[in-house]
């Protein structure tokens, strides 16, 4: 059957593609919003970074203004270097941060605060500074004191000719606690290397205590080896191994896209003194990791150009001030995606509700509440090419006998009551899964699915008796009938339109025989 265009699905993609939108649109909001939330905490990281490198270069200025100073009142005031100057040096070291003061003579013989004596000739930063130069040195274990420390020194000179070495020293953990103090109850984790990636020394952090109570349990994790780094600890080869665990990235400063990684790049950009900021992946967590040169970029000369700072700290942790905001983020996309589904269902139902009742005004007669006609011949049709069509199929065409002198005597309102009940009567009488339809203006077809010659003759005398008993309040006069013509398929006809005028053939009959009576069609009087 041709029926009228259901609609539903059309409505039910086109609002599914609107839903689908909706949510893609929250969704790239989320993305980007996420995007920006990230940038910023990776801001906030740099930032850090940038103010513990501002704050480190200031104390080591510092440091290296107060050493130039004694040195040049040494300078002013003799010029041989000798243990005689201890008791000046050993003043000088009480009133300053510096855990330890050397005076060391042009032989490298080293006068120090605390009274051994060593020496350190052979040592860089004192060739530099005996050569006239500021020197900062590596971590190195002093000969006097057996501890590892970090040595600033600058030469001692008198009328312009150097004389000696002034040096002040810090053990590594003094040294961490004088430079990350403003760090106290941050979550990163700071380290200052060298540019070959000689760890000088690390600030203790909660992360790196949990860290170290891993280790000391026997976890050998990559998470908990990046907060275990002691002085002289090589950097690369922690990030050797992190790398082989996880992807690494970082953002390209120049293009702004997101790049992978290698312990060659990173390389690179501490020998270059370059800035940067990578994500590590690690087995249970994400880091940021940001590292920037100490010194002076414009200043080739700078003491601290050697040394970088890092700064570790996991990505949770950099987006906790975000975390509210992102909460309330997912809570948001909840509730909107919840709206919206049940917004697509309630428009769904009643889109469907609605295209069933354009559908069903559309197929059906709307004096009688059954088919109309078109409707009643294309659902005839599609059962008789249906698989389910089998056995005797049976088509009754009832028409009201005298129909015209009821409207002509009584009107046509009550021609209409009685086609309205009829039309009631004719649905109590028949199953569901029967045919029924008005045919024309007072006739009627009904198809009854696999349905024996007995059947539809017994059915033809229920209509009769259910005619004959309609009446009208206010005419009880009136006394309808009917005549129906009986045609059974396959014995009568091969298609619905030869049923058809089978079944009026027999119609045909039963008014030329008076009416109010039924007439079955029978092949061998009726051809």
């Amino acid at each position: 059957m041709k029926k009228t265009k259901n609609l539903t699905p059309f409505y039910a993609v086109v609002f599914s593609i609107f839903i689908v939108f909706a949510i893609a649109s929250i969704m790239v909001f989320f993305h980007y919003n996420q995007k920006e939330i990230e940038n910023n905490a990776q801001q906030v990281v740099k930032d850090d970074v940038d103010s513990a490198a501002f704050h480190t270069n200031s104390i080591f200025e510092l440091q290296y203004d107060f050493l130039q100073g004694v040195a040049d009142y040494l300078g002013d005031s003799t010029d041989t270097i000798t243990a005689d100057l201890l008791p000046l040096i050993e003043n000088i070291s009480n009133s300053n941060s510096l855990n330890l003061i050397a005076l060391i003579g042009a032989d490298g013989n080293a006068y120090y605060s605390d009274g051994p004596e060593s020496n350190v000739g052979d040592r860089e930063y004192f060739q530099a500074s005996f050569a006239g130069e500021y020197a900062l040195s590596t971590p190195i274990v002093s000969r006097a004191s057996g501890k590892t420390r970090i040595i600033l020194s600058v030469p001692i000179r008198h009328e312009g000719t150097v004389i000696g070495v002034l040096g002040g020293s810090y053990d590594i953990d003094s040294l961490a606690e004088l430079l990350f103090d403003f760090s106290s109850g941050e979550t990163g984790h700071y380290i200052l290397s060298t540019r070959d990636g000689t760890v000088i020394c690390t600030v203790p952090s909660s992360s790196s205590d949990e860290a170290e109570e891993e280790s000391e349990a026997g976890t050998d994790s990559a998470d908990s080896k990046i907060f275990t780094l002691s002085a002289n600890d090589s950097l690369f080869d922690i990030y050797n191994h992190l790398v082989t665990v996880r992807s690494t990235t970082y953002i390209d400063e120049e293009t702004g896209k997101k790049t992978s990684f290698s312990a060659t790049a990173w390389k690179d950009d501490y020998e270059n003194g370059r800035s940067n900021l990578v994500t590590f992946n690690l087995t249970t967590e994400s880091y940021y990791f940001c590292y920037k040169v100490l010194g002076d970029a414009d200043d080739a000369s700078s003491v601290l150009n050697n040394w970088m700072l890092c700064y570790i700290v996991s990505v949770d942790d950099a987006h906790e001030d975000y975390s509210t905001f992102t909460a309330y983020q997912t809570r948001l996309f909840q509730v909107l995606a919840a709206g919206l589904l049940v917004m697509l269902l309630v428009i769904l139902i009643a889109t469907f509700r609605k295209q069933k009742s354009l559908v069903h005004f559309a197929e059906t007669d709307l004096l009688t509440g059954i088919n109309n006609k078109k409707t009643t011949e294309e659902y005839i049709k599609l059962w008789l090419a249906d698989e389910a069509c089998f056995g005797t199929q049976a088509f009754l065409m009832v028409d009201i006998d005298h129909f015209k002198g009821v409207n002509d005597a009584y009107g046509h309102a009550v021609g209409d009551i009685v086609l309205s009940k009829i039309g009631q009567g004719l649905k109590n009488i028949f199953r569901e899964s029967d045919i029924i339809g008005r045919l024309g203006g007072d006739e009627f077809g009904i198809f009854m699915k696999n349905a024996s010659p007995e059947i539809a003759v017994e059915k033809a005398e229920q209509i009769s008796q259910m005619v004959c008993s309609i009446r009208v309040d206010a005419h009880p006069e009136l006394l309808p009938t009917v005549s129906i013509g009986v045609a059974l398929f396959p014995q009568h006809a091969k298609n619905f339109m030869d049923l058809y005028k089978k079944a009026d053939s027999a119609l045909y009959i039963a008014k030329n025989n008076g009416r109010d009576q039924y007439v079955l069609y029978d092949i061998r009087t009726m051809e």
